[in-house]
């Protein structure tokens, strides 16, 4: 940190307009298929066929710039697969071929 990062004059200086957004922006709202259809991905936490598709090969969730959902809805996506690994609704590790390979090691 700088001194002149502490100046009021500084950061009133900044672009108001650069701002980094990670992710869909707006147009979430007309990729997002659980506003689309007013479904709650939470209660969807043993649908594991619509989970699915929002993890990848290895079990991990995909990130907000892949699914192009809305932030709350991809949120409730991952509080509910996060919940279907703990009931065992889903796998923790989807591809067969990583455990066999973790274990070889």
């Amino acid at each position: 940190m700088r001194p002149v990062d502490l100046k009021r004059e500084f950061h009133l200086k900044r672009n108001p307009e650069r701002r980094s957004t990670v992710g869909p922006g707006r147009e979430a709202r007309h990729s997002d298929i659980f506003l689309q259809l007013g479904i709650d991905p939470r209660l969807e936490v043993d649908n594991s066929r619509l989970l699915a598709d929002f993890m990848s090969n290895l079990g991990k969730i995909q990130p907000r710039s892949k699914t192009r959902l809305t932030h709350r809805s991809q949120r409730y996506v991952a509080k509910a697969i996060k919940r279907a690994k703990a009931f065992g609704f889903l796998p923790m590790l989807s591809n067969p071929n990583y455990r066999d390979f973790k274990n070889k090691r």
